[in-house]
């Protein structure tokens, strides 16, 4: 195998196989990647048999062939590469390794051998649709954070995603039961969809939305869902399980708010937050009272924090409680605008944060009892 190609969609598509492999596999071959060189490009893949990364990149090949070589070793050369350089690749010592020059760096990477790749099971799509780069990566952006990472709560890994009842809108929604996450957009589809896109899945295919612009092709089968970007594709396995009724844990809009500005609230949380009861979770208190909101924390053993915002009320407020700083901060970040309008009720029900010009997007945090 003998071939050469630009160093810059490599290191795109190494990056995405390096994400995809397996750390620590059973199986040897699960933590390494395929290369082909075939005709005029050089595919690439990697799995962990849940998810495929597939990559077909334009190459100059002299000699067709394929490799087995550890994903790890080989995203880390080509990272130390110069930039704008061609990469020339050549199997040496009677197929031992694979020897990668740019420049004047020479990298020998040894292969594994005598292994088959495992092979990419039949894919029957059940839905197809396409959908704007941008559309999928706002849904994503704005749910993922709330994302559980609680492994006895399967269900809940990964980011639910389902139309509307009337057909016309597809929602991204993601908890871990004290925080939650929604965010939708325009759809339409010919059939309604229900599904859990896994943890990974989630990450693998923001990393491809961010270099990408234009449409994604989604295919969705009885278990998995496909990503296709034309010269990379990524293939996840659908979560198994129910995702709970969620809509139950929204608060509904009320005249019962308060607008504040966005980021006046995050740096005084996050100011506030510093002294705590608790180290990890930083538990702060909200309390509004006319115009104002007071963010304050104890900790015996440090002292407290106390810090003032102005807010607006349309109707009069006396409300406190407790939350996770941390949440609110995570929260509040992802709201579009210069404010923040958060409804409220009594000190043990969840309060809802939006952006007052959309309401597309919204986000729960449940209280702490304090």
């Amino acid at each position: 195998m003998q071939f050469s190609l630009a160093r810059a969609p490599l290191l795109i598509a190494a990056a995405s196989a390096h994400g995809v492999v397996e750390r620590r596999p059973a199986v040897p071959v699960l933590s390494h990647l395929l290369l082909e060189a075939v005709e005029d490009q050089v595919v690439l893949r990697a799995t962990d048999l849940d998810h495929t990364f597939t990559a077909r990149i334009p190459a100059a090949v002299d000699l067709p062939g394929s490799a087995i070589v550890l994903a790890q070793t080989f995203y880390d050369a080509l990272r130390k590469i110069s930039s704008g350089n061609t990469v020339n690749f050549s199997i040496e010592e009677e197929g031992k390794s694979l020897l990668m020059k740019a420049g004047r760096s020479r990298f020998t990477l040894a292969l594994l051998k005598d292994v088959t790749f495992p092979e990419e099971g039949s894919f029957v799509a059940a839905t197809s649709f396409s959908l704007p780069v941008a559309t999928l990566k706002l849904l994503i952006d704005k749910t993922r954070f709330s994302v559980s990472t609680e492994e006895t709560r399967y269900a809940l890994n990964g980011i639910y995603l389902h139309t509307s009842v009337e057909g016309d809108a597809l929602y991204a929604v993601a908890t871990d039961s004290h925080r939650l996450a929604v965010a939708s957009v325009p759809f339409s589809v010919s059939s309604p969809l229900s599904l859990i896109l896994s943890r990974k899945t989630v990450v693998e295919t923001l990393k491809l939305l961010e270099k990408t612009e234009g449409d994604v092709s989604v295919n969705i089968s009885a278990v998995q869902i496909r990503f296709d970007f034309g010269d990379r594709v990524l293939t996840g396995r659908l979560v198994e399980g129910e995702f709970p009724n969620y809509t139950r844990a929204i608060p509904e809009r009320s005249a019962t708010f308060f607008e504040v500005n966005r980021r006046a609230f995050i740096e005084s949380v996050d100011r506030t937050s510093i002294i705590s009861a608790d180290e990890i979770v930083r538990i702060v208190k909200l309390k509004v009272q006319e115009t104002l909101l007071r963010v304050t924390s104890v900790r015996q053993e440090l002292g407290a924090a106390e810090d003032e915002i102005d807010v607006v009320c349309p109707t009069p407020i006396a409300w406190e409680a407790g939350f996770n700083g941390r949440y609110l901060l995570e929260a509040a970040e992802h709201v579009d605008g210069e404010t923040m309008r958060v409804y409220v009720t009594d000190a043990l029900a969840p309060i809802r944060l939006e952006s007052p010009t959309e309401e597309s997007i919204s986000f729960v945090v449940m209280p702490m009892r304090i």
